[in-house]
């Protein structure tokens, strides 16, 4: 900016804003002239005259708006408009089809098209207006600016919303889930994070994301009434509720104000708890991982170790557990050893049949079931064309933080096939035995079960049972295991 006598870009902008006000006036008068030659033969309905008035008002409207009007379809503009104002009407219906303009960026499939690729209204101007003149349209005859697009995705949006809330009629027991996340804020301008709760209810052939609303603060008494809220707002939802999914934090589950309480008692009706398996898994999992490794801040320097080596290492050179070769000797105890033979058999039955599933629910479940097939010796070995057997893949340590355990257990996986190319002192080297063994032997087959919520009860009683045997084998581990697992007991009773 400069300090002048005059301000050249307000006086452009001026001049290009009394333009478009003179032709606006010079188009509206002739309307009015059209209509009254006409009248002689044609009665004219009065509320078209007005309907086009008010149309020419809105246009000028963004006028006022010097950003607007630079955005608008003006810039786009057509050769072909001087021929618009010369060439005499020949019908009532010509001069009506001028005065309609066509607005295209309120179809919902251009909306979800905006929304998917993440294109705002000004990138969406100068994509748009290009290929519709390319294309042969006259733009004149349509309502192109940021303001239109920006205001017909908000209507596409809510449209959409009432509309799914229309045609969404439950008629089976629903189970609503809810858990925290924080994201970015969606103004564009603060990237600070908002406390957001996915609302989502499942059923027999359902799955229906409600809403994600924002949460003021964390409680277990604002999460309840926001379930509640969004639950309400659907039609027939809180008919059909009949169960509540969550995870096991004192938020959730707390006896007075915790969330599921709150929506219980809103409700005055008993509602069926179904408390997150791979949640409680996770604990007991981190627990554990954290008896040998702690680290006060989310990096865990053995895993930036691994990480950085990974490109040194020889993939064809790997050993697992028992091995017992020449290059690498087997660190179990002798009642490890006895331990994981008598359990090898049925883990790898159990995996074999996993891994013979069409799909699973992500590409690192699948990745931590071949690790543990590798680690257990028992590997499908595949050959080439000239009857060599092919070397197997191992994918690079990716990204990892301490509430992640599947990346945890891969890494603990990974570095001990590895174990001699990279190196470990000997208390790591006895901490990651330890952990891989109890990964293999119990927690595999616990946490690849734990979607089967008929089976979750059977399932924590064979885990208990499990962890009582193992304390024969490492007592520390199974305590620690044992201690979080029987915290997450609450939902036993007498009966």
């Amino acid at each position: 900016m400069a300090i002048a006598q005059e301000d050249t870009e307000f006086q452009e902008r001026e001049a290009k804003r009394q333009r478009r006000q003179a032709e606006e006036n010079h188009r509206r008068q002739r309307v009015l002239n059209e209509a009254a030659d006409i009248s002689a033969s044609t009665v004219i309905d009065r509320t078209d005259v007005q309907e086009d008035t008010h149309g020419a008002n809105t246009s000028s409207s963004f006028d006022e708006d010097p950003d607007a009007e630079e955005t608008s379809f003006s810039n786009y503009h057509l050769s072909s408009t001087k021929k618009h104002h010369t060439m005499p009407p020949k019908t009532s219906s010509r001069s009506d089809k001028q005065l309609t303009k066509r607005c295209l960026v309120d179809d919902p499939l251009f909306v979800a098209s905006l929304d998917r690729t993440k294109t705002t209204p000004r990138a969406a101007m100068h994509v748009v207006a290009p290929a519709l003149k390319a294309a042969g349209i006259d733009i004149d005859m349509m309502t192109l600016s940021t303001s239109t697009i920006y205001r017909s995705r908000k209507s596409v949006r809510k449209s959409l919303v009432e509309t799914t809330k229309e045609q969404f009629v439950p008629n089976t027991p629903l189970v609503a889930h809810f858990d925290g996340k924080l994201l970015p804020e969606n103004d564009g301008q603060s990237e600070e994070l908002v406390d957001r709760m996915p609302i989502v209810v499942s059923g027999v052939n359902i799955e229906k994301l409600l809403a994600i609303p924002r949460l003021p603060t964390s409680t277990g008494e604002m999460m309840g009434k926001a379930v509640v809220q969004t639950l309400q707002d659907w039609k027939g939802v809180s008919d059909w509720l009949a169960g509540l999914c969550f995870d096991t934090t004192s938020s959730n589950t707390g006896i007075h104000t915790g969330a599921i309480t709150v929506i219980q008692q809103m409700y005055d009706r008993r509602l069926l708890f179904l408390a997150c398996r791979h949640h409680i898994f996770e604990i007991i999992s981190t627990a554990v991982f954290d008896k040998f490794f702690k680290s006060s801040g989310p990096q865990i320097a053995l895993f930036s170790r691994f990480k950085e080596h990974w490109k040194f290492i020889d993939v064809t050179q790997y050993a697992a557990i028992d091995a017992d070769v020449s290059a690498v000797k087997s660190d179990l105890t002798s009642a490890e050893k006895a331990w994981l033979c008598q359990t090898k058999a049925d883990i790898i039955n159990f995996l074999h049949n996993q891994i013979s599933r069409e799909t699973q629910p992500r590409q690192d479940y699948l990745e931590f079931i071949n690790l543990s097939l590798i680690m257990l010796g028992s590997v499908d070995t595949r050959v080439g064309e000239d009857g060599s057997p092919l070397p197997i893949r191992f994918s690079p340590p990716g990204a990892y933080h301490r509430a992640r355990w599947m990346a945890k257990g891969m890494y603990c996986l990974k570095i001990y096939l590895f174990r001699e190319q990279f190196k470990l002192t000997s208390q790591e080297l006895q901490a990651l035995r330890r952990i891989c063994l109890f990964t293999l032997t119990i927690y595999v087959k616990v946490w690849l079960s734990a979607p089967s919520s008929c089976d979750a009860p059977l399932n924590d009683l064979c885990l208990l049972q499990s962890l009582e045997s193992y304390a024969e084998v490492d007592s520390q581990v199974s305590e620690v295991a044992l201690k979080k697992m029987r915290g997450h007991l609450w939902y036993l009773s007498e009966i």
